[in-house]
């Protein structure tokens, strides 16, 4: 995880953050059921921002439109 300002960071978010590395480890089973029935947030735009979020909003009924 990046380092963030005390108080601005993950600590004050009460779901689950964790980096695309954690994510990409999972296999396709444990990532649909780790983000099924979730609201997900994707930060950043780099490919592997890019390919997560593409992965995740199907599970949920979602569509990327890029």
């Amino acid at each position: 995880m990046p380092k963030f300002p005390v108080g601005k960071g993950p600590e004050i978010f009460r779901g689950k953050a964790i980096h695309s590395m954690e994510y990409a480890a999972m296999d396709d089973d444990k990532a649909e059921a780790f983000v099924k029935g979730k609201k997900v947030v994707v930060v950043g735009f780099g490919k592997t921002g890019l390919d997560i979020a593409r992965e995740c909003a199907p599970i949920n009924g979602w569509f990327l439109v890029t």
